[in-house]
């Protein structure tokens, strides 16, 4: 059985990589720091939306790093930064 990844729709991505645009401009808020069942867990906010991601980590640093690289392998920072430039374009009309 071949396993199955779900990305982000590619369309969302490519007006970013014409432009030269940074992906990365997005900014994760600790919301809280917890233990489950022996392990240190943290709850981040991608700022600005009621998305949360929940990381296990030894410390915050190493949590925060966890919850980026998930943000960039789901293409979430690319989808976003497309969403917020088609409602610019359509506030501009």
């Amino acid at each position: 059985m071949r396993e199955k990844r779900y990305i982000a729709d590619a369309r969302a991505v490519e007006p970013f990589q014409e432009k030269g645009v940074a992906m990365g401009d997005y900014e994760l808020v600790l919301v809280e720091e917890y233990e489950l069942l022996g392990e240190k867990r943290y709850r981040f906010q991608l700022k600005g939306t009621s998305i949360f991601l929940n990381v296990s980590a030894n410390n915050v640093e190493e949590a925060r790093e966890k919850a980026r690289r998930m943000v960039r392998e789901i293409q979430l920072d690319a989808l976003l930064r497309y969403i917020a430039a088609q409602t610019e374009q359509k506030t501009a009309s």
